[in-house]
C-alpha cells in the first residue's frame, strides 16, 4: 500500500470514526454469541497446543509476571480488598441460606474458611466442592451428598489410622 492510499484511509477514519466505531460496537453486541461459540470451538480443538503455549509463556515469563502481579496489587489494594469482602459476605449470606451452623461433630461455626465438605460415600462423589465453590455455582445435588466439618474433623476422618 502507497502513503498516499494511507493517508486517504487515515482521512477517512477521522471524518468517520464516530460511525465506524458505533458500528463496530453494534457489531460486536450482534455477533456475541457467535463470537463465544467460535472461541469455545477453537479452545476445543486446540486445547493441547494452547495449554503447552501457556506452560512455556508462563516458565518464560515468570519475573514479568511476579512484578505486574505485585504493582497491580499494590496499586489496587482497595479494590481487591473490597472485591474479597464482597466475596466473603456472598459465600457467607449462601451458608446461612443452606442452614449449615458449624461442624456436624464438633459443632464449630466460628470462621466459614475452617469449615469443608465432607462426602459421606466417596463412590457418589462428581467433584470436589471447597468452601469457595459454592459461591461460584449451583451445586445443591452435590452438597446434599455431603456434610459440613471443620478442618480437624475432616482430617481426623480421612487420616484414622494417624491417631494417638
Amino acid at each position: 500500500m502507497n502513503n498516499t492510499r494511507k493517508g486517504e484511509n487515515k482521512r477517512y477514519y477521522e471524518k468517520n470514526k464516530k460511525r465506524i466505531l458505533q458500528d463496530s460496537k453494534q457489531y460486536y453486541i450482534t455477533h456475541k454469541e457467535e463470537k463465544k461459540e467460535w472461541r469455545d470451538n477453537y479452545y476445543l480443538k486446540n486445547k493441547a497446543k494452547i495449554l503447552r503455549h501457556q506452560k512455556i509463556y508462563a516458565k518464560n515469563h515468570k519475573k514479568e509476571k511476579s512484578i505486574y502481579g505485585k504493582k497491580y496489587q499494590k496499586n489496587n489494594k482497595l479494590k481487591i480488598n473490597e472485591k474479597n469482602n464482597l466475596y466473603y459476605q456472598k459465600r457467607k449470606h449462601i451458608l446461612q441460606g443452606l442452614k449449615i451452623n458449624g461442624c456436624a461433630i464438633c459443632g464449630y461455626g466460628k470462621n466459614y474458611a475452617a469449615l469443608e465438605f465432607h462426602h459421606v460415600n466417596p463412590r457418589d462423589k462428581n467433584y470436589g466442592i471447597n468452601i469457595n465453590t459454592v459461591v461460584k455455582k449451583s451445586i445443591t445435588k452435590e452438597l446434599n451428598k455431603c456434610i459440613l466439618l471443620c478442618a480437624n474433623c475432616h482430617r481426623e476422618i480421612h487420616h484414622r489410622g494417624l491417631t494417638k
